[in-house]
């Protein structure tokens, strides 16, 4: 008897699944995988991430990694203290697609800098922040 009860069960949780199967979506929302600061971007990847910067170095690369925004046009727009300072746009052309823009920094321009991943209808898809900020003096113990 217990033999023939988890037969039919068992009919009834494939049908189950298979029908959960088919309802999926089978197409992908696209998205930012990665959006980052850093100092340098060598084989199409960042070679560190920054979060704080000394303005002893005056310029910085922003890296962002797109998964399925293939043919959309993708924007890097960075603002400094609010104001746009940089808005460059890029056709992205495969379902990963791996970009970067870079800035020359003013080294008096301190503060909080934003650099947003913003599609081509104008909506921000990332946001990443980094500090730009005195460098630290060498100090006499610093030379020895």
């Amino acid at each position: 008897m217990m033999r023939h009860l988890s037969v039919p069960l068992w009919g009834m949780l494939t049908c189950c699944f298979v029908s959960t199967v088919a309802a999926e979506p089978t197409t992908q929302e696209g998205y930012v995988a990665r959006a980052l600061f850093t100092s340098a971007v060598e084989n199409r990847e960042p070679v560190d991430e920054i979060a704080v910067l000394g303005n002893d170095v005056e310029q910085i690369y922003f890296f962002t990694d797109l998964r399925f925004l293939d043919g959309q046009t993708i924007h890097h727009r960075w603002e400094y203290d609010g104001a746009v300072i940089a808005d460059i746009s890029f056709s992205v052309e495969g379902p990963r697609w791996r970009i970067h823009s870079s800035k020359r920094l003013d080294p008096r321009m301190l503060g909080k800098w934003t650099a947003y991943v913003v599609d081509e209808s104008g909506v921000p898809l990332k946001a990443s922040i980094f500090q730009y900020v005195e460098a630290e003096k060498p100090t006499a113990d610093d030379t020895n």
